[in-house]
């Protein structure tokens, strides 16, 4: 696969465009890769043991996986509100 940029060098980003907060962006990507793996261990719990070996892994991965989603929205909100 060839992939070519359209936007000459030195023109991307855009003026203008905001910025994402890196720590920001650090902690939603820690959440998410934090409910993946919980979830990964739930699964293997409840082929092992069953539901009741999975139940607090799979609702610490929900919760996290809640947190992701509340996360973004509230980093996303900033810039929503400038359009």
């Amino acid at each position: 696969m060839i992939v070519r940029s359209a936007a000459p060098a030195g023109i991307w980003p855009p003026a203008g465009q905001p910025r994402l907060p890196v720590e920001r962006t650090l902690i939603n990507t820690a959440l998410l890769l934090a409910s993946g793996v919980l979830l990964a261990v739930a699964g293997r719990r409840f082929r092992g043991a069953g539901a009741r070996g999975a139940g607090a892994w799979l609702t610490a991965a929900l919760a996290l996986g809640a947190a992701f989603v509340l996360a973004q929205g509230g980093s996303g909100w900033p810039c929503s509100a400038r359009a």
